[in-house]
Parts: C-alpha cells; structure tokens; sequence
C-alpha cells in the first residue's frame, strides 16, 4: 500500500490535527506492515506561491514547454504524481477561520490538473483520478460545527467533498475532533468519537 501524508497544521508542537493525522498514519503501518509512505508537510517545508508561469504551464502543451515553464510546472508536477501514486491519502486539515488552511489550498491548486486529475468532455468535466483511492481527512476545530446549529459556518466539508469528487474520488472520510477551544466533557467526546471513527475506517480498508 502506498500512503501519501499532508500535513496543514500551522501548529507543529500541539496540533490536535497533526496527533490525529499520525495515529491514522501508524495504525495503516500497524495494518500493512509493507507500505510506503510519503510525507508532504506544508508548513515545515513550504510550497511555491502559485504564479503567472505556472499558470501558463498548465495550459501549454508538455512538448511546447520552453525550459522556464518546465521548471516553472516542475513542483506541480511533483506533488500530483505523489497525489496519483497513493492507495490512500492522509490530509491533515484543521479549520482555519471556518475553512481550510491556505497552505492546502495552495496545494490543492497544484494537483487540480486539466489532463493529469480531471478532462474536459462534450458533457462536462470528468475526474481522471482512481475512483477507488481511499482519502482521510483529519481535521479538528475549536468549536464545534458537524451537526450543530452552527454547521453552516463549516466551509470545509463541502468544500473538500467536491473538489476531491471533481477529480473522482467517491471514497471520502472526515475524522474530526471537534471543541478543542471549549474543553470539557464536548472535546472529550469528540475524542472518543474520532478514536471509534478511526477503528471503524482502518477495519474496512
């Protein structure tokens, strides 16, 4: 099994998200003693802002790529093929400001590929990813959002369901650990109710 990690925390000492992303991480090792795994920490080694000759790489056939847009494409090139490469992504993504972090944006931008991770056809856009890639997102909050009166201010969940749909990825689970900013009996619970949600999500794979 191939297993590709992206890390998003900002927060690398105490991230509720990157304790999270690595129990994922150790149980699929547990599990599949045999795999390979490929780590993309977004804040420990940041990616390039995404910028006009990119743009123009992205849009210029590969053969028709002078030298500057080669390099230009190079990065982009690198994190899709460890995107496309994986049986299983690891995304480790706590909600900033009701939304993702911008660091996963930005990579979520390099790997959205006309030709590599989606095509254009006569009755729309169509995903070129394996359907049967399985992704994890782990993702944890301050407050507390997934079924709750404040469930509209998640800009996350929908988010990411359809962009990783786009591409077509139908295999999509959300560990969340929700309430950390509270405390309490709420995060504790949330906790349990990760730590149940991981077992259950390990078993099937």
């Amino acid at each position: 099994m191939k297993i590709l990690v992206v890390h998003s925390s900002a927060n690398t000492a105490t991230s509720t998200t990157r304790e999270y992303t690595e129990k994922v991480v150790q149980k699929l090792k547990s599990k599949y003693q045999h795999s390979e795994v490929v780590v993309r920490d977004l804040i420990k080694n940041p990616i390039p802002h995404f910028d006009p000759l990119t743009l123009k790489a992205f849009f210029t056939k590969a053969e028709e790529r002078s030298s500057e847009l080669k390099e230009a494409i190079k990065f982009s090139e690198q994190v899709t093929d460890e995107f496309l490469a994986a049986d299983v992504v690891v995304i480790g993504a706590p909600m900033y400001n009701f939304s993702i972090p911008a660091v996963f944006k930005g990579w979520i931008d390099y790997i959205v590929r006309v030709g590599r991770t989606f095509h254009y056809t006569a009755t729309g856009p169509k995903g070129l990813v394996d359907a049967q890639k399985e992704l994890l997102i782990v993702t944890a909050s301050g407050s507390v959002y997934h079924n709750s009166a404040a469930k509209d201010f998640d800009h996350q969940e929908l988010y990411l369901r359809h962009i990783f749909g786009f591409l077509g990825i139908s295999k999509i689970d959300f560990i969340r650990v929700e309430g950390t900013a509270v405390g309490g009996d709420i995060v504790k619970k949330s906790r349990e109710v990760a730590e149940e949600k991981l077992s259950t999500i390990i078993a099937r794979l």
